[in-house]
């Protein structure tokens, strides 16, 4: 009983660090964005997005070399995409009361579209890891490094849809949007804004690895799969960064930066995968979540239909009159559905 309650502290002490930082850290990437000049659709879709996905990227890459963990990294992973798309239900129902999507423009469809390409390149990854154990040949590894085929794939996708994100910015098929987080001042010093964001990004980092080693414990000490972990709870709290910036920017009314938040930290997400599988040093990381790989192939698609619900929602404009948005409540169903499956396959 004592162990458990120590180890509950330890978690919610290192939860509560990831979630304080990391909110603080996406405001001093607004700040930034303001005074290098960068767009802020670009900012919010890939450099926001990166920034509040640190907590996912220390938890995922620390459990693959610290502990050697993968099924709490990419249970992480899956768990974060998944409680991602889930936070745009919880900001239509509370906040948009129903017209988020009639009040997003179609410009959004784009990143959208390139998160579930990319999500669906890791969760075939993941299932044709386990029938071919897909991996580089020697020649493409030189160093010995043991880097996936799959990896090689979403990395691939991930500089694609970066580089297309860019350029729909600059031609001017995506309009500027207003930065997703409310306060921001100009008067402070880029120098200052750099320091706290450097001091931010280290307790990120500590409360990562701490987190991870605890996870692991907590799952040993009550018999739960490790998998089950890291799509049920550290998914969710890794994700809090994210569910911050996206309600500042539900509360000012938008709509476009909520959305381009969730899917482009989504994007970046699934990357994440492709770094933490040079730290796994047993092998692959796809082919060493035996156990749980039909768990993430069903979270991976689940969150697919999720976010093409969306993009449908987005491109007819749906506006509902009820008090619950039907496509919010299907998308709801559909992420509790991928917590049931992913428990009972444990």
């Amino acid at each position: 009983m004592k162990e458990g309650l120590v180890l509950w502290g330890q978690f919610v002490a290192c939860s509560a660090t990831i979630i304080i930082a990391g909110t603080l850290l996406t405001k001093y990437a607004d700040m930034i964005s303001k005074k290098v000049g960068l767009g802020h659709i670009f900012i919010g879709m890939v450099f926001l997005g990166w920034i509040t996905s640190l907590p996912e990227a220390v938890v995922t890459i620390s459990a693959m070399a610290d502990i050697e963990q993968p099924d709490i990294g990419v249970g992480n992973i899956f768990g974060s995409i998944l409680v991602n798309v889930f936070m745009l239900c919880l900001v239509d129902l509370l906040i948009f009361k129903g017209l988020i999507y009639a009040k997003a423009t179609p410009h959004i469809i784009l990143c959208a579209t390139l998160s579930i390409i990319i999500i669906l390149v890791s969760t075939a990854g993941i299932h044709l890891s386990h029938i071919y154990g897909t991996r580089c040949s020697n020649w493409f590894d030189p160093l010995n490094i043991k880097f996936s085929l799959i990896s090689v794939a979403i990395l691939i996708t991930y500089i694609i849809s970066t580089y297309a994100l860019y350029r729909a910015e600059k031609t001017g098929k995506v309009p500027e949007i207003d930065p997703s987080c409310p306060e921001n001042s100009t008067n402070v010093r880029l120098r200052t804004v750099l320091l706290k964001s450097i001091v931010c990004s280290v307790l990120i980092l500590v409360a990562g690895i701490l987190l991870s080693r605890t996870s692991d414990k907590i799952a040993e000490h009550y018999g739960i799969e490790q998998s089950f972990i890291g799509i049920s709870l550290i998914g969710a709290i890794t994700s809090m960064p994210e569910l911050v910036c996206t309600f500042a920017a539900a509360k000012m009314g938008f709509a476009n930066m909520a959305l381009a938040n969730i899917f482009g930290s989504n994007i970046f997400d699934v990357a994440i995968l492709a770094f933490a599988d040079i730290f796994y040093r047993k092998g692959s990381i796809y082919a060493s979540t035996e156990r749980a790989s039909h768990s993430y192939q069903i979270v991976g698609i689940l969150t697919v239909l999720m976010t093409a619900i969306m993009i449908a929602a987005v491109h007819y404009r749906y506006e509902s009159k009820q008090r619950v948005n039907p496509v919010t409540l299907l998308c709801t169903l559909l992420y509790i559905a991928a917590l049931i499956i992913s428990y009972s396959l444990q």
